[in-house]
């Protein structure tokens, strides 16, 4: 996967321009929305360091939050990879970071049709690489 670097990101805003101290891309492979906390100069290094090493790890983090997902999920069906938070929804969740889902059920397409799910991460050790680990230990469901 692309290693994204501050020329990859623009300012987030929110729906009355303000800005948000937020940086968004989204990655040429996988159409993934990228998060980072950062200021009016441009991203934070370390929370685009971390959503490089998210995304250096991306398949096994994914797969980590689909099982917390589907074991409170009586449904069967497909998880869509949405968005990774290394900014302030993650800052408010408490978590370092976040990943974001949809889920579509084959029987009914509708059910889950405004339905989002954010899984939480944790590191094991604040001063260490999140490569070390990162442990989902909450998720939200929200409705758009």
């Amino acid at each position: 996967m692309h290693r994204l670097n501050h020329k990859d990101f623009c300012k987030s805003h929110d729906r009355d321009g303000l800005f948000l101290n937020e940086w968004v891309t989204e990655t040429s492979e996988a159409s993934i929305e990228v998060l980072v906390h950062g200021d009016n100069n441009g991203p934070e290094e370390k929370a685009l360091e971390n959503a490089n090493i998210i995304l250096g790890s991306i398949e096994e983090i994914q797969a980590k939050a689909i099982r917390l997902l589907e074991s409170f999920i009586k449904y069967k069906g497909t998880w869509y990879l949405g968005s990774i938070n290394v900014s302030n929804e993650a800052k408010k969740q408490e978590c370092d970071f976040q990943l974001d889902f949809n889920f579509e059920v084959e029987e009914l397409p509708n059910e889950f049709m405004y339905t989002y799910f954010s899984v939480c991460f944790s590191c094991f050790d604040q001063n260490a690489s999140l490569h070390l680990h990162p442990h989902p230990f909450k998720f939200i469901v929200g409705f758009r």
